[in-house]
Formats: structure tokens, sequence, C-alpha cells
């Protein structure tokens, strides 16, 4: 049988004294990485929104549908 070789990757971390100048972060971004991307508040607004949306194209077109075959059961022509 044949053996499997295990291989091992090194990876050398930067250290933040060793940052050139033009890679060094600004102040601002060392204090929002730890803050999450979008605050709670703002995710459930989205969710809400698309909730609200996706109600009104059932709803919408639900009616659509009602509408048309009222019309056309009552004598409407499609001329």
């Amino acid at each position: 049988m044949v053996e499997v070789q295990e291989l091992q990757l090194h990876i050398r971390a930067i250290e933040d004294s060793k940052i050139t100048a033009d890679a060094t972060p600004s102040s601002n971004d060392a204090t929002t990485t730890n803050q999450p991307i979008l605050p709670i508040y703002i995710r459930y607004k989205w969710w809400l929104l698309v909730a609200l949306y996706t109600f009104f194209l059932i709803v919408g077109s639900t009616a659509g549908i009602l509408l048309g075959r009222l019309y056309f059961e009552n004598g409407g022509n499609s001329k």
C-alpha cells in the first residue's frame, strides 16, 4: 500500500510594528473591525421590508387575477 504523506504549511504572521506606512490602517478601521457590519435593528428593518414587499406581491397578483376574472365574467372583452 502507498503511504500518505503529511504536508504542513508554515504561515508567518506580520507584526504590527513591521507594517509599512502605506498599509497602516487608520484609527477608524481599528475600532470598527470588532463591530458587526450592520446593527441588529437595521437587519430587522431589512427583513421587515422583505416580508412587506412579499406580502404586497402576493396580494397584488391575487387581486389582479380576481379582478381579471370578474371583468371577463361580466361581459368584458379584450379588444
